[in-house]
């Protein structure tokens, strides 16, 4: 066991358990919001519920990682060249079970933007050809991971006799395809949507909705330590220190993925709770808020005009007593202004 001292072991915890606790509750709020619309559970929900669990057990190997063999410290400050290579070779599997997830949860968006707009054939074939692409490249990376190093155990122990491959070039490829897959699969409605005969908010709306995954394509773009020297280690001197960062950022992005594929199914839990009696008082109380501002905005334009008013008379007296009408007191007011 390894004491959580320094500021990288904290936040390899807490930011992945923060964000996998928003994706259970997201996941959840999905469940319920079909309950209430009396939809039933489809295959999309219940691959988002998979990617959940999944992304609740990768969690679990994190703080594995960190509590029990160091990881977040440098590798003089691990215990012992044991606990380096099972932090590795955790590193190793969750990799792989990370990709499966994000192409499950990848599998689930694509599912609901076919079924949401399944009259639209050319956007169904659409899908389904990004779906094969998600496929495809799972399974290229399960490849290319188990045949990067001969033998695979060298992969995570260096002293292994054998040869590897360029594992930067992988990184670079495998990475920058998952990134453009993102970008491309949040991008795929918005055509449609911005055709549709609804308002432009509306449109903004939604276009704001669809793109809220854009977060987990950052985070993907970040955590790429072979292309940014986020942490400004260099891998072959110190792993453990050149990798944490990424990492952070690796097991961020699922949990905000799976937040995003969900948020487009939750509008009927908010209609229901502003349907319920807290929603109804909760609107009343904004209504006696928003009716109070007008009132004293309307007091206060009342006062105006009445000030304007008293002004206006009184400068009439004065202009009827000298002898002049007031048109004519304003009109020697504005030459004098001019002059």
């Amino acid at each position: 066991m390894y004491a959580i001292t320094s500021g990288r072991q904290k936040t390899l915890i807490a930011a992945p358990t923060v964000f996998t606790f928003l994706a259970i509750c997201f996941t959840c709020l999905r469940i319920l919001s079909r309950r209430i619309k009396k939809a039933g559970i489809r295959v999309d929900d219940w691959l988002c519920i998979i990617a959940t669990c999944m992304c609740t057990g990768l969690l679990g190997a994190n703080i594995a990682m960190v509590v029990g063999y160091g990881g977040g410290n440098s590798i003089s400050e691990m215990k012992s060249q044991s606990d380096f290579l099972i932090w590795y070779k955790l590193i190793f599997a969750t990799y792989l079970v990370w990709v499966v997830n994000i192409a499950i949860v990848q599998m689930a968006i694509l599912l609901y933007y076919q079924r949401l707009f399944f009259v639209i054939q050319w956007f169904s074939r659409l899908c389904y050809a990004v779906m094969g692409l998600v496929c495809a490249w799972a399974v290229g990376c399960w490849v290319a991971n188990f045949a990067m190093c001969h033998p695979t155990a060298r992969i995570w122990d260096p002293m292994v006799a054998g040869t590897c491959g360029n594992s930067k070039a992988m990184c670079v490829s495998a990475d920058l395809l998952h990134a453009a897959l993102d970008a491309g699969i949040l991008c795929m409605p918005l055509p449609i949507v911005w055709r549709m005969g609804i308002s432009t908010g509306k449109k903004l709306g939604l276009t704001v909705l669809l793109l809220a995954g854009t977060f987990a394509t950052v985070s993907s773009i970040l955590r790429m330590e072979c292309l940014f020297k986020l942490t400004g280690t260099h891998a072959p001197t110190d792993l453990s220190l050149f990798m944490w960062l990424p990492l952070v950022y690796y097991f961020v992005e699922l949990p905000i993925a799976i937040c995003c594929c969900s948020a487009p199914a939750l509008p009927p839990l908010f209609r229901e709770a502003m349907a319920s009696k807290f929603g109804q008082a909760l609107k009343a109380r904004l209504n006696i808020c928003g009716k109070r501002d007008h009132v004293t905005q309307s007091k206060d334009q009342g006062r105006t005009v009445q000030e304007l008013q008293i002004e206006y008379g009184s400068s009439k007296a004065k202009s009827e007593s000298s002898g002049g009408s007031f048109e004519t007191v304003a009109h020697q007011g504005r030459d004098e202004a001019d002059a």
